[in-house]
């Protein structure tokens, strides 16, 4: 028995997640490049591809992410006209039973353009097939069971082009457990790169638990950065009882507002928000759980940061937040609050001050001059 054979047995509340940040993320990708194509007086072409689709349902009856996302494509006319979809999964018997799925939507003739089936294994010449092609903007959805197709080859390829851009899977657990196995070299060599993965291999043995995912994560990155992604943010989930990570969902982008839309989307869909900051994880057990007693506060530390960096300067709140918030994981709000933090322990001096605007507002325009003493 495989590890896939009771996968999709029934839904799990993670992948009820997963798929519905991928819809949302999908969602709101599509409407900007329809809105961009429409602008400028043109045919608005657009893609979606998966390269590890699965079969259409889990047994239970659920529907997989591409049934998801073609009931979307399906129910917007925009969609059903212009989108191109690509599906494949190298079980040949998933691969049927998606298509099987997918024809039996209600108005699947809606579609001009039928979606693609193929049922081929993800290696390097789908990778080159990928860079060379010059793609029309493209959302890809990379979701191996494991890791292996997972590549930065891949990711490139398939987000290189204008208004493209990518959501994969990243399996922590097993990552975690191939980064020092001689075995998953190669795996972990296309992922990291050589280098790199030498110094993982060194710095992960002297690490705690949680160091090594912070760490795992930060690598991956670094990675994207160094291929020209200046954008990308994790999700992660955790198993059951909460006390570890299991996976990460990562997006990939070049633009700051693909980014702002997903942040916005894997903020709604974090289990905590302490301090109103996005906990970005998702774990079944915060749900029953009491809120607990937080010893650092989000806000307070990012307040610090930003006076650190601001000492002695005179900017608008507008301003600040635009320069600031759209590379950080921080929302608006938080911004707003940390800004609001400062100003009420004298660290910076608003126009107009707290006692003229209403209660806890920061509006765009309020000019903010911060104190030159660091130590304020």
């Amino acid at each position: 028995m495989s590890a896939t054979d009771d996968f999709f047995d029934e839904r799990t509340d993670q992948s009820e997640v997963k798929s519905r940040i991928v819809l949302k993320f999908f969602a709101s990708w599509s409407k900007v490049i329809v809105q961009q194509a429409k602008k400028f007086g043109k045919r608005p072409r657009l893609a979606y591809v998966d390269l590890f689709a699965g079969p259409g349902r889990y047994v239970d009856g659920a529907q997989s992410t591409p049934l998801m996302i073609m009931q979307h494509a399906l129910e917007t006319p925009d969609l059903a006209e212009n989108l191109v979809t690509t599906f494949n999964d190298m079980d040949e018997d998933h691969a049927a039973s998606l298509e099987a799925a997918l024809r039996a939507l209600p108005d699947f003739k809606k579609l001009k353009t039928e979606p693609l089936f193929f049922s081929d294994r993800v290696d390097n010449k789908i990778e080159e097939l990928f860079e060379k092609a010059n793609l029309v903007p493209t959302f890809s959805f990379i979701d191996p069971f494991g890791y292996k197709g997972l590549t930065i080859r891949l990711i490139r390829a398939l987000a290189k082009d204008w208004g493209s851009d990518c959501v994969f899977f990243f399996n922590y657990s097993r990552i975690n457990s191939a980064i020092t196995n001689d075995s998953f070299r190669p795996h972990m060599e296309a992922l990291f790169g050589i280098e790199r993965l030498g110094r993982m291999r060194v710095a992960v043995g002297k690490m705690k638990p949680w160091e090594r995912v912070e760490y795992t994560l930060e690598m991956v990155a670094e990675v994207l950065k160094e291929q020209g992604f200046g954008f990308s943010l994790a999700f992660r989930f955790k198993n059951e009882s909460g006390t570890r990570t299991t996976h990460a969902l990562i997006y990939v982008t070049k633009h700051p507002l693909g980014f702002a839309i997903m942040k916005q989307i894997m903020a709604k869909e974090s289990s905590t928000a302490p301090h109103g900051v996005p906990s970005y994880i998702y774990c079944p057990a915060d749900a029953a759980a009491p809120p607990q007693l937080e010893f650092v506060n989000p806000i307070e530390k990012l307040a610090n940061e930003l006076f650190f960096r601001m000492a002695g300067t005179r900017t608008t709140v507008g301003d600040l937040i635009k320069r600031e918030e759209p590379t950080t994981r921080f929302l608006e709000k938080n911004y707003r609050d940390a800004i609001i933090h400062l100003e009420l322990n004298g660290r910076l001096v608003a126009d107009p001050p707290l006692g003229v605007r209403r209660r806890g507002t920061c509006g765009p325009n309020v000019v903010l001059t911060f104190s030159c003493d660091a130590g304020a």
